[in-house]
């Protein structure tokens, strides 16, 4: 009798008691789910933030190797001291900062070059743990004299806008695009830069216009990526 009195008072409390406990057990559920998100979300950020490093690395071991395959020619090899970037100008400059001195055997002047081998600068000042660099698109960088496929020299010089002007003067044939124009060597009082390094290309076609041309080069070294 006792359960017959009971059993609906029962069925009615566990219909407001069970989703009563439901819900805090949802809750604390929904805490842990929180927590737990929490953690995920910051291992996620960890991992990617190590996938840059490597990606990081991965690039320095790149150029690194592409220094170790380097070949200058004339022997420069022998003579050739590898330097680090350690800074760089504003968004307007493009001068930059090596690790080497004067004790490494840097002197103003010298040509500075790129893991290829392609033309980047020349040294500007020296101390006796840096060295600084004006690039070759610097207006305040010296011109280049350079041979053409043909065999004509120009006189390369920066803009100071991201490219080169090659000027030929007594020009007889037309400059292709894409031609590669290298280093001459050294040739007059201004000129010392050794023979055979690649300053960039021609970016048109030009035609002798009253026995000159000037056209646009793009620098073949990659001035904003250089590292070392």
């Amino acid at each position: 009798g006792v359960q017959t009195v009971v059993a609906p008072v029962q069925t009615a409390m566990n219909a407001v008691i069970d989703p009563v406990v439901d819900f805090a057990d949802g809750l604390a559920n929904l805490a842990g789910l929180r927590l737990e998100n929490e953690r995920l979300r910051n291992r996620i950020e960890d991992l990617e933030r190590e996938v840059i490093h490597v990606a990081n690395l991965e690039a320095d071991v790149a150029e690194l190797s592409e220094l170790l395959d380097l070949r200058l020619l004339n022997n420069l090899q022998d003579i050739a001291v590898n330097a680090e970037v350690t800074g760089r100008g504003g968004t307007f400059e493009q001068s930059f900062t090596s690790n080497k001195g004067m004790p490494d055997g840097i002197h103003q002047g010298q040509p500075v070059v790129d893991s290829r081998g392609a033309r980047v600068g020349v040294i500007a000042e020296v101390s006796e743990n840096s060295a600084s660099v004006i690039p070759i698109t610097s207006r305040d960088a010296p011109g280049v004299t350079v041979r053409l496929p043909n065999g004509a020299r120009g006189i390369v010089e920066g803009q100071g806008t991201g490219r080169l002007v090659l000027s030929v003067l007594d020009a007889g044939e037309r400059v292709l695009e894409g031609q590669l124009l290298q280093t001459y060597g050294p040739f007059g009082t201004s000129d010392a830069y050794p023979k055979g390094l690649d300053v960039g290309t021609v970016t048109a076609s030009a035609t002798p216009s009253a026995g000159s041309i000037r056209v646009q080069v793009q620098p073949l070294a990659d001035l904003d990526r250089v590292e070392f």
